[in-house]
């Protein structure tokens, strides 16, 4: 028996590669469409040692090599406890689903007790004309689980802990404490990404009535101030209005330590840098168009040309416009060339 699965495993040598393959495309493209964060798709087609070691381990089990459901591997990390549900119902649509060999984990463990169980699926492809029939026969095995319950399972196999007879009760008990503390904090993560959906949506709302100006700069209220503020709004479209531009979106998170070392730290010290110097980039902007065509224009494009013109029209020293340049530029020469570009336009326009 064992040599009859060991020949069939070496036969199917080649399709479980495939197999593995088409696999994993589904699954990476499936949960990009379905918008769910995964950290991780992992997949693995298990060694013949492996196999053989199993075959023995579990005598009269396996009549043929597909006996066998998890020769092909695939594992789903998802970052959240509250997207493996997700993640399980693409699957569920994605595949056929052997519903007697798929077992929720998740569910074995008693309500007075704590450890991390995967949700697992026994998978086989759906039929299309493009695929080969004998990959149809092939059963893989799916598990999902989120990063802290990876985390928990990897280090429980690291650490030999398999059962109540394998260690002491004290080490038990601490396995036991950890396991409860990890399922806290996947709790505690799932309510810090509600809170932060909650606090954007403050934010967006606020600037929309102009009522954010005591809000604090950073990666969420820039992103909100430069999407939804009126005035800079206004900006950008003067800014398409003469350069023929396409808009496009992008992060400006790196602005950030720019702006505050310019004096920009709140929402209304943004507003009102927007209003006061408002002409100041449409001139840098109409100036620079003189030079190059602009193709496209995004926020960052507006975060650079205000900067410049605050550096141009403002009353910074040369040590903090240094640290500026600094922040993003470590060669003191291209440094000391951006200085001096800064001193030529502060004569130029400065005297217009």
């Amino acid at each position: 028996m064992d040599n009859i699965c060991l020949t069939e495993y070496d036969e199917n040598a080649s399709l479980y590669k495939k197999l593995e393959k088409v696999v994993h495309q589904k699954l990476t493209q499936a949960m990009k469409e379905a918008k769910i964060g995964v950290m991780q798709i992992a997949h693995r087609i298990k060694e013949r040692d492996s196999v053989a070691e199993k075959i023995h381990r579990k005598s009269n089990k396996y009549a043929t090599i597909t006996d066998m459901t998890d020769v092909v591997g695939f594992r789903i990390i998802c970052y959240f406890s509250d997207q493996v549900n997700y993640a399980a119902k693409v699957v569920e649509d994605l595949f056929e689903i052997n519903r007697e060999n798929s077992i929720d984990k998740r569910k074995m463990l008693a309500p007075t007790t704590f450890g991390y169980l995967s949700l697992h699926y026994v998978c086989t492809l759906l039929p299309e004309e493009s695929l080969n029939e004998d990959l149809l026969r092939i059963p893989f095995e799916i598990q999902i689980r989120s990063v802290l319950q990876h985390t928990w399972a990897e280090i429980e196999h690291d650490l030999g802990y398999k059962s109540e007879f394998g260690v002491p009760y004290h080490i038990r008990r601490e396995f036991s404490r950890i396991a409860g503390l990890l399922e806290i904090a996947d709790e505690s993560f799932i309510n810090i990404r509600k809170n932060i959906v909650l606090y954007v949506e403050d934010v967006r709302n606020r600037i929309r009535h102009d009522t954010a100006d005591e809000l604090l700069l950073d990666v969420n209220t820039l992103r909100e101030f430069t999407r939804h503020s009126a005035a800079w709004k206004d900006l950008i479209e003067k800014a398409i209005l003469v350069s023929g531009a396409e808009q496009i979106e992008t992060s400006s998170e790196e602005y950030l330590p720019q702006l505050k070392i310019l004096g920009i730290k709140t929402l209304g010290d943004l507003k009102q840098a927007v209003f006061q110097e408002d002409v100041h980039i449409m001139t840098l902007v109409n100036d620079a168009l003189e030079y190059f065509e602009m193709d496209e224009i995004s926020s960052n494009t507006i975060l650079y040309y205000l900067c410049q013109s605050l550096l141009i029209w403002g009353d910074y020293t040369d040590e903090l416009t240094t640290a500026f340049f600094k922040l993003s530029d470590k060669n003191e020469t291209r440094i000391n060339n951006k200085m001096k570009r800064i001193k030529r336009m502060k004569e130029q326009y400065r005297k217009a």
